[in-house]
């Protein structure tokens, strides 16, 4: 018998993933970005200075015995583990299954979601100028920020919470859209890992937990949003189906054994 076989199946083909797109569009995250977090001047008094009700039950009971550990297990988890485990699971994880074609465009995708995630948050927390729970409540040398004024009236919404969110939603998003049957796992698991990042930043006393869920709620959206709008699924697989034939057996009719991979 002579056949051919794929060594995984082939994953759904995306819109505009050709080089040249995708680094136009990465530029222009990249920019947005930095602009929104490093052009934009910090606000020198807050607007929206008063928590209310649900924010002070929530600070009391999360807030941690160890601020600035909580806060560094929480960098460790929104900038270190998250984008790890995104490009683990849409690029990593592709080119070991034989995938490779997927790995730098799924990669690029999930990046430039999270950067454009980072933009609007830089623009809105200038923008609203929330004063930070450590500095309402006059404790912040014992904060992260203890030695930043700029950070003072930064707290909505939380940049850190919304980076994991949209890293979790990003990776699900394109996995989906790939047909990776791994991607309800990954969503599940990076979206309990946002979560924890959530919780770690009221722990740390830098946000009240309605900038920890408007965070949350802005980076699943950003990061649904950029790969749907952007890099729709077209519809076909990446590689052509494969046809096995195999020869009559002795005194039987002649057959033809065809089998499409979808």
């Amino acid at each position: 018998m002579c056949s051919s076989s794929a060594s995984a199946e082939p994953s759904r083909q995306l819109a505009r993933t050709d080089t040249t797109f995708l680094i136009a569009e990465t530029g222009v995250s990249l920019g947005l970005a930095l602009g929104g977090n490093l052009l934009l001047p910090a606000p020198e008094s807050c607007r929206w200075c008063e928590p209310n009700a649900f924010d002070r039950w929530g600070h009391d009971a999360l807030i941690s015995d160890d601020p600035k550990g909580a806060a560094a297990t929480s960098h460790v988890l929104s900038f270190g583990l998250s984008p790890l485990a995104a490009l683990g699971a849409v690029s990593f994880m592709p080119a070991f299954r034989g995938q490779s074609s997927d790995a730098l465009p799924n990669a690029f995708i999930v990046l430039d979601a999270m950067m454009i995630n980072l933009a609007l948050s830089g623009a809105v927390k200038v923008a609203v100028a929330r004063k930070r729970p450590a500095f309402y409540y006059g404790v912040e040398q014992d904060s992260e920020w203890a030695d930043s004024k700029r950070e003072r009236n930064l707290s909505f919404f939380s940049g850190d919470t919304s980076v994991a969110f949209s890293l979790a939603a990003a990776g699900s998003t394109v996995a989906f859209l790939r047909g990776y049957e791994y991607a309800p796992y990954f969503a599940v698991g990076s979206g309990l890992v946002a979560t924890g990042v959530g919780i770690l930043r009221v722990s740390a006393n830098v946000h009240w937990p309605t900038d920890v869920v408007s965070g949350a709620l802005v980076g699943t959206a950003v990061g649904i949003a950029m790969p749907l709008l952007l890099h729709p699924r077209t519809g076909s697989r990446s590689n052509a189906p494969i046809v096995t034939a195999s020869p009559p057996a002795a005194g039987a009719p002649a057959q033809v054994l065809v089998t499409m991979v979808w």
